[in-house]
């Protein structure tokens, strides 16, 4: 997105920030409704606005509001999807993924990524639903395996820190900057870490066979093929050879002097 963007680099960190606030008031305005319309410990987790409504006499509401959600699901997910496939075009472009993928129809679109995609996310969707419904239930049952992942966890968050922490400060001013550098970038990962504490297992794993996946990749074919490897290197070559050129030139001017 940001090739689409007059000044990627104020545009989009604005847009994200706002776009995070609106969905905050959003989110805060149901939550704050859903309290007010019966007590919290009164609501379902799975269906709150349908049993929210239905509990003051709106039974009716509850077949809008299911309407709703099948709409804003479809939002999400269509959301989510709809910019993978420029992603994976940008990457295979740049050489971090497959030549292929950069291909394009007449009409400019990215169809490899696109299928792709499509076909990578519905058979991976195949795999794990059978799978994680027999391995999630034995890996809970591990309790070195719960002690282990809170033990990475504080690790990671220490090291976060620290690393955080000892970041110099450029003092170049750029279009956009994070404020209240170092409070709130700490203060964000003691905020991202305690959301990540309470995903499922099922996320966790679907996260690690990303993550495998990802890293095969980069390390297998990406670092090799990328395009800016390239440039670093023939940029390296031309100044080695204009060092060499100017040496000579100098040894040349040396001994015609003497």
């Amino acid at each position: 997105m940001g090739e689409e963007v007059t000044n990627p680099q104020k545009s989009i960190p604005l847009g994200i920030v706002a776009s995070l606030l609106i969905c905050f008031l959003a989110y805060f305005g149901v939550s704050a409704a859903l309290t007010l319309m019966m007590p919290y410990y009164m609501l379902s987790v799975q269906s709150p606005l349908p049993v929210a409504f239905t509990y003051i006499g709106w039974a009716a509401a509850k077949y809008v509001v299911a309407v709703g959600s099948l709409c804003a699901l479809s939002t999400s997910l269509l959301g989510s999807m709809f910019p993978m496939p420029r992603v994976l075009f940008a990457m295979a472009r740049d050489g971090l993924l497959f030549k292929s993928l950069s291909q394009v129809s007449a009409r400019q679109s990215p169809v490899v990524a696109t299928l792709s995609s499509g076909a990578v996310a519905v058979l991976l969707l195949i795999i794990l639903s059978i799978f994680l419904s027999k391995g999630i239930q034995s890996l809970l049952n591990k309790e070195v395996w719960s002690l282990l992942c809170v033990s990475v966890i504080l690790l990671i968050l220490v090291l976060t820190v620290i690393i955080i922490w000892r970041q110099p400060q450029s003092p170049t001013k750029a279009a956009f900057m994070v404020p209240f550098l170092p409070v709130l970038p700490v203060v964000s990962v003691f905020v991202n870490i305690y959301l990540m504490v309470q995903l499922g297992a099922d996320t966790w794993v679907r996260y690690a066979v990303w993550m495998a996946v990802g890293m095969l990749i980069y390390f297998g074919y990406g670092v090799r093929h990328s395009v800016q490897k390239q440039r670093l290197l023939n940029a390296n070559n031309q100044v080695s050879i204009q060092t060499i050129e100017t040496k000579a030139e100098e040894d040349g001017a040396k001994g015609d002097g003497s």
